[in-house]
């Protein structure tokens, strides 16, 4: 009986230990990518060049497929990424959408809102706003995923 409950409280203490840290830690995209980091640090982490670069943004266009990423910054520390995906057929877009869903539900919980007028959800994570959301606008179809720093 004895050897149960140190097991139990052995295990208690390991669970609030994972909480606590969960909680305090600090916000990382899946590539690494953390706020405050340089636009010399960001520009080490990404292959090949940006399409354009200035002391505001890095930006990243692929003409072929029309996806792009942009960093924004504020006194050269990071501040938000937002990835853009082009598509061609509606079904790839839903496809991609829910794949990128499960990714993000995965990554931040089901702790989540759904965005107003749009498909979209959103989540704040470790002092960060986490959007994912489709556009039709000028016929293109797109899905954006957004992070912020808050």
């Amino acid at each position: 009986m004895k050897t149960n409950k140190k097991s139990l409280a052995v295990s208690g203490i390991i669970f609030l230990t994972a909480l606590c840290y969960s909680q305090t830690s600090e916000f990382s995209t899946p590539e690494g990518f953390k706020w405050g980091m340089s636009r010399e640090e960001v520009l080490k982490l990404n292959a090949g060049q940006p399409t354009t670069s200035d002391n505001e943004k890095i930006y990243y266009l692929n003409r072929e497929t029309k996806n792009s990423l942009l960093y924004q910054f504020t006194d050269n520390k990071l501040i938000s990424i937002t990835k853009k995906y082009g598509f061609d057929t509606e079904d790839d877009l839903y496809n991609d959408f829910e794949k990128y869903k499960k990714e993000l539900i995965n990554l931040y919980g089901t702790d989540y809102t759904k965005i107003p007028q749009r498909t979209g959800f959103m989540w704040i994570y470790k002092g960060t706003r986490i959007m994912l959301f489709d556009s039709f606008e000028d016929d293109k179809m797109k899905i954006f995923i957004n992070y912020k720093q808050l």
